[in-house]
């Protein structure tokens, strides 16, 4: 089995945390911060709010992926930044859940924010 490694050595440099607004491509928002602070490599400890839409992506037993659609579901995300293609990417995994407090997880395909997004990214 092939294993890529990402190794970035150093102190943290920075510590931001950003509130995006209503209406936002969570994607699009974190691509953002990340021109915004020229982040190459970084870690995401803590993304909550709420999206008014999201797509969750699982690979199956069998190595298929899917997607599953929700609708004003609260999140929690985490995840890290690194390098894809000489370009920073993002890849987060999401919990989501709603009124009936039944909880659902996988990686995140898209997100548009609801109410708010509070986030945090670590980087050095």
């Amino acid at each position: 089995m092939d294993l890529d490694f990402y190794d970035k050595e150093g102190a943290v440099e920075k510590v931001i945390t950003a509130r995006i607004g209503p209406g936002g491509d969570f994607h699009e928002e974190v691509q953002r911060l990340i021109e915004k602070y020229d982040i190459q490599y970084g870690y995401i400890p803590s993304a909550i709010g709420m999206f008014e839409k999201c797509t969750l992506g699982i690979m199956g037993e069998n190595m298929e992926y899917s997607e599953r659609d929700f609708d004003n579901v609260e999140y929690m995300l985490n995840g890290s930044i690194f390098q894809r293609e000489g370009k920073p990417f993002v890849h987060v995994h999401a919990t989501v859940g709603g009124v009936g407090n039944d909880a659902f997880v996988g990686h995140l395909a898209k997100g548009k924010i609801k109410v708010m997004c509070e986030i945090t990214i670590v980087f050095a």
